[in-house]
């Protein structure tokens, strides 16, 4: 027999008096479309976003520049729009005092063969263009295809990501180094994926990526010099961590703590996060693995992010249960975990730790077939709730139950500080019909024997 239980959830948490600010908006319209992939934070603590904007009903769009105030107010708006093509942001990142750089794509046309130019603009924190370059691949055999990723290094930027090839359409992998004014330095062609890399002070390049015929995740030191390998570190050698093999098409991340220790993060074959702390010689000094067993997924640009050693800030997203964003230290303790519950969320872009020790989180939901931009902006301590003075609708969750209504059985995914805690479920009259302890992160609840109705 079919039946319904349809659950209300009494969420008791203390309010929270903090100086932090911490917002959540929507941005995009029925008939306009906007997204969000990259983030950084100015000195006076207001955040620029790059993305796109444009309108359904036209076959061409503006890369998009928006500045927000530390409260989540649009400071400046700067749409960037060439005739007849479409334009996106894919990355942005700071250049200098009150200055940073853009890289955007520009589609001149909708053909799967297209070559794509590539502009580099930088600007100051009031969106005037200070300088503009282009550039295109030192062979006109390959075009870029999805994503390029650009890390700045002294006065040269080294790009990276994947491209096809015109004849056959082969993907490939790169690196293309060049000067900030864009003049080619050195073009590699890889064999292999590229993931995330970041580059040291004494001049290596640690990289996360996948050679087509192994499944395990590598970490490899590169001389930035001439782009050769030093030496591999294979995931598979991580202790305690069973499946670290990482899905084909998910992303893994890497960002260094310290000048001698790095984070890796990435989605396992258990579909959980899985995180590790090692030094520049690839010893293992912490690992552990949280999160989801089901349907987890890494975020499309950027999953990871360092404020501090002591501040380590992760994320993910799942279709039933929205955004999932913890707090770590360097010994990789999570802090504290939150889910933050999107309707009809359609993915998970970027996260940007932000100097009050909050996160900001950029992400994409469907609205009446219609893609907006979600932007969250959090506490310290996850929490974008409001106050005794200001309430808020509550959106930030350490429990969710799904799904809701439900049938025959309940899951409950619960953040890991509320691991060991009881669950506990009443008619609609106040009786306990319920109660079970919590001992995992995800908890199946059996509701073969309620009869149909509302539950607390």
């Amino acid at each position: 027999m079919k039946y319904t239980i349809i659950l209300f959830f009494i969420f008791l948490y203390p309010f929270y008096s903090v100086s932090q600010n911490f917002f959540r908006i929507e941005l995009g319209t029925d008939s306009t479309y906007i997204e969000f992939k990259k983030a950084i934070e100015t000195d006076d603590h207001s955040y620029i976003l790059g993305g796109a904007k444009y309108l359904y009903t036209d076959s061409i769009g503006g890369a998009y520049l928006t500045k927000l105030s530390e409260t989540g107010e649009i400071i400046i708006e700067k749409e960037i729009s060439i005739k007849d093509s479409l334009l996106m942001i894919n990355d942005l990142f700071k250049t200098g005092d009150n200055k940073f750089m853009t890289l955007t794509y520009i589609w001149k046309d909708t053909s799967v063969y297209s070559v794509r130019d590539i502009i580099f603009t930088e600007y100051d924190y009031d969106l005037n263009e200070i300088n503009e370059f282009r550039i295109k691949f030192p062979t006109d055999t390959l075009f870029i295809q999805t994503e390029m990723d650009v890390r700045k290094n002294g006065n040269e930027l080294l790009c990276f990501g994947k491209c096809r090839s015109i004849d056959n359409y082969t993907a490939y992998y790169y690196m293309y180094k060049m000067t900030s004014e864009g003049d080619s330095i050195d073009f590699q062609q890889l064999y292999g994926k590229i993931y995330d890399l970041e580059i040291t002070n004494d001049g290596h390049i640690f990289m996360t990526g996948m050679g087509f015929e192994d499944l395990y995740m590598t970490i490899s030191k590169l001389n930035y010099n001439d782009l050769s390998c030093d030496s591999t570190f294979d995931t598979a050698d991580i202790p305690d961590i069973p499946n670290m093999g990482i899905l084909l098409d998910e992303k893994t991340y890497l960002e260094f703590i310290t000048d001698s220790t790095f984070i890796f993060a990435g989605i396992d074959l258990q579909v959980q996060m899985n995180v590790t702390v090692l030094d520049t010689s690839f010893n293992v000094l912490h690992n552990t693995s949280f999160g989801y067993d089901y349907q987890e997924f890494s975020a499309k640009r950027e999953g990871l992010s360092v404020l501090n050693e002591n501040e380590i800030f992760i994320a993910n997203w799942d279709l039933f249960t929205g955004y999932g964003l913890a707090k770590l230290d360097s010994e990789l303790n999570i802090l504290w975990e939150k889910f933050y519950t999107i309707e009809n969320e359609y993915g998970f872009n970027s996260i940007l730790a932000t100097e009050d020790s909050g996160c900001l989180l950029l992400g994409i939901k469907l609205n009446n077939k219609r893609m907006h931009a979600v932007i969250i902006k959090t506490d310290n301590n996850g929490n974008i709730s409001g106050t005794d003075e200001e309430p808020a609708n509550v959106t930030a969750h350490e429990l969710i139950l799904y799904p809701n209504p439900g049938n025959e059985q309940l899951n409950i995914r619960t953040a890991v500080q509320r691991i060991g805690g009881e669950f506990t479920m009443y008619d609609i009259s106040g009786k306990l019909v319920l109660q079970q302890r919590i001992t995992q992160s995800i908890t199946e609840i059996n509701t073969q024997n309620l009869p149909s109705g509302t539950y607390i």
